[in-house]
């Protein structure tokens, strides 16, 4: 194996350690405020300062200073204090325990432990010796050691020597001070600083065996096998060449402020910015200093440069014995794995500025072998120079290779297969994923909507119009009665067809009604479907009334065309079994003998189906016989949060079919990626991001912004040349 080679892969290696330790860091930073480990930490600090007097920990805590920095309860565990008060002895015990006290502070500034220890030594007096500081203080020092505490409510009590000694550490700072009020202040919080500092390493050593099971858990959780992993980057030049791509751009110096975030450092901004904030961010529309990711935000900006190379897959051994319902053979193959998991958990442990800093000397070492190469992100033009990559919504810090090989694939940007006439960028010869296809499509889907409005006809011109400016002819189609209301267009060129279905409209009853039919009946009304499949109800009954006139204008406009199919919402789902069954019938259709209603011979091939924030459509069954005819032609566009395409639910027996094409909270793309990625989305972590979430799943719907998205994957694949 080539130097070169294992060196590009020890640097893939690395750019997942460090995000995955930083996103350990952050579920660790999330467990600690969860169980108030600062706050644990810090009273032990200073019990540890006040000679593990514990009483006089409690006394000082009890200071007014102190109380006002505590974290109150929260308003459901008050909502459970107040619901019990009339059980005395339930409320008396939960308001003892201590899931429903206040938290201690995390943190206390050194001057306000000065201000509370003297007020607790002095009981508040020793303000009043201003001028002759200190020999009133000295008189209530002695007073206060020679008076033994009260027991507290655990039976422990302070000593008077223990009291005597903190009043003799006071008198030596006070004496150090010249009896000056402000110095002495200044020289107490010092004593308490220099004790804090070291509580800060205690802190981090009780954090290292959270920080090895969180490491061991994410390691399990996204199937992040060193051993599997290092032999993948040096079998697939691909993807380690985007890996490398990526660890270059992850060095960059501006990279770090991504966000307002030095990512290279434990993330605990508790706060974040909006989803809007962050597409916005993306999109270089606003400026990167405005917020701050939380730390929910940087575990899912870490994970998306990395998605690619982890996860579970159908076909892994695991997963496929756990399907199998072998659990021996699932338990042998996971133990087969451990060895490679449990060193991904100890390289986790190490943390994250660790590989940060190795990652930096090993760009540096690549780029000095390959001295053409900068190391500031750049990537290679086909003649061999090298630019600096355009930031847009393909990537908040994502990796420039990673975007493109998720989306661009087919004919070049300025090369003949694509139209650089109304649709720029449109290649309709391409039958694989291609980013510019999606965003037209999208366009057509969301277009499909304007024939719809109070004025049909107005509308209906301005669908004609756009056709026409897109370089289409076109015609709209629709069918209304008590039960359904199905419209959509059909558009044509020199060389393609494109079929549109309209999607839910919120104020028509009859398309909600379509929505919420959920029964799965037989799909024996579709061409060679096996008789275990199931469709939904009401999308089948929307279909049918308005399927004669697709295949006229298929008859009519697209026997020696390219044929294309899109949707949105309720639109999405109409254009799934539409496409099907053009797919079927245009294979049918060259068949000797073929006869048909409509159809008068044979039709274009499919070119592709994309639909966007589409719901699913049938059950398992169906799914994998679309799946099968349409094969690496069905692109499925899933924007975030978006609530349609999570209904019908896999409880209720229905299933996806398609390739999904998924944007992250960052307006970054992602070619199917793993189900454990598109969870991270629903993770809520406060109430403010749970509020926040459900808003977003019905914005995220919004056809326009999916076309906005895509659009700015696309970049200059869709500007006029």
């Amino acid at each position: 194996m080539e130097p070169m080679v294992l060196l590009e892969a020890a640097i893939g290696l690395v750019l997942i350690y460090l995000a995955l330790s930083l996103v350990a860091s952050a579920a660790t930073e999330i467990i600690s405020q969860a169980r108030g480990l600062h706050g644990k930490n810090l009273r032990l600090a200073i019990r540890r300062l006040f000679n593990d007097d514990a009483q006089l920990v409690a006394d000082l805590y009890a200071q007014p200073r102190i109380r006002a920095l505590q974290r109150p309860l929260g308003s459901l565990r008050r909502w459970v204090l107040e619901k019990l008060r009339c059980w005395d002895k339930a409320h008396g015990w939960l308001g003892r325990h201590k899931a429903f006290s206040d938290r201690d502070p995390s943190y206390i500034e050194p001057a306000t432990f000065a201000k509370a220890l003297l007020d607790m030594t002095t009981d508040g007096r020793w303000k009043q010796g201003a001028g002759s500081l200190a020999p009133v203080l000295r008189s209530y020092l002695r007073e206060f050691s020679a008076t033994p505490a009260a027991s507290s409510s655990s039976g422990q009590s302070s000593s008077t020597s223990q009291r005597a000694q903190l009043a003799v550490r006071l008198n030596d700072i006070l004496d150090e001070a010249g009896g000056d009020a402000e110095k002495f202040v200044g020289l107490i919080g010092h004593w308490y600083d220099e004790t804090m500092d070291r509580s800060r390493g205690w802190f981090r050593r009780g954090l290292s065996k959270w920080l090895l099971l969180v490491g061991f858990a994410i390691a399990a959780f996204t199937n992040a096998n060193t051993v599997t992993i290092f032999k993948s980057l040096t079998a697939n030049g691909s993807l380690r060449s985007a890996m490398v791509e990526a660890a270059v751009k992850r060095v960059s110096p501006d990279e770090g402020a991504a966000g307002g975030n030095d990512r290279s450092a434990d993330p605990v901004e508790p706060k974040g910015c909006t989803n809007d904030q962050m597409k916005a961010i993306a999109a270089g529309k606003l400026s990167r200093s405005v917020c701050r990711l939380s730390t929910a935000q940087v575990v899912k900006q870490e994970l998306g440069d990395v998605q690619p190379v982890l996860g579970w897959s159908d076909s892994d051994p695991v997963i496929v014995a756990l399907k199998d319902g072998h659990y021996g053979d699932m338990a042998w193959e996971l133990g087969k794995d451990l060895p490679g998991l449990l060193i991904t958990a100890l390289a986790i442990s190490l943390g994250a500025p660790f590989w940060f800093n190795l990652l930096q000397q090993l760009v540096k070492i690549r780029a000095s072998l390959r001295p053409g190469e900068p190391t500031d992100g750049g990537s290679a033009s086909p003649g061999g120079s090298r630019t600096k990559p355009e930031p847009g919504p393909g990537a908040l810090g994502a990796p420039p290779a990673l975007v493109a090989a998720a989306s661009r694939t087919g004919a070049p940007a300025q090369g003949p297969d694509r139209l650089r006439r109304g649709m720029p960028g449109f290649a309709p010869h391409t039958m694989k994923f291609d980013v510019a296809n999606a965003h037209w499509l999208a366009c057509a889907a969301d277009l499909a909507y304007q024939g719809a409005g109070p004025d049909p006809v107005k509308g209906t011109a301005g669908v004609a119009a756009t056709c026409r400016d897109w370089g289409f002819e076109c015609e709209t189609f629709e069918h209304k009665d008590e039960t359904v209301d199905t419209q959509g267009f059909v558009a044509w060129s020199s060389d393609c067809l494109l079929i549109a279905f309209r999607g839910t409209e919120p104020s028509k009853i009859k398309d909600i009604t379509t929505d919420l039919i959920f029964d799965a009946v037989p799909a024996t009304a579709l061409e060679e479907m096996p008789k275990g499949a199931r469709v939904h109800k009401g999308f089948m009954a929307a279909l049918d009334p308005v399927w004669h006139k697709v295949c006229g204008y298929v008859n009519k406009h697209g026997k020696a065309r390219t044929i294309w199919v899109a949707g949105h919402s309720l639109g999405g789902a109409l254009a799934v079994l539409a496409a099907y069954r053009l797919a079927v019938l245009g294979w049918q259709s060259r068949r000797k003998g073929f006869k048909h209603p409509v159809l008068t011979g044979p039709i274009g091939t499919l070119g592709g189906l994309y639909t966007i924030g589409q719901p699913r459509v049938g059950n398992e069954a169906f799914a994998e016989t679309v799946d099968r005819q349409l094969r690496s032609r069905y692109f499925r566009v899933v924007n975030n949060r978006d609530i349609v395409p999570r209904i019908p639910t896999r409880f209720m027996g229905f299933e996806h079919a398609g390739e999904v094409i998924y944007f992250d909270d960052f307006g970054r793309l992602h070619r199917d990626p793993g189900l454990w990625f598109r969870l991270l989305d629903t993770v809520v972590v406060s109430m403010d991001d749970l509020k926040d979430q459900a808003l977003e799943t019905v914005k995220d719907h919004s056809a326009s912004d999916y076309c906005a998205l895509l659009a700015g994957c696309a970049g200059d694949l869709i500007k006029p040349s």
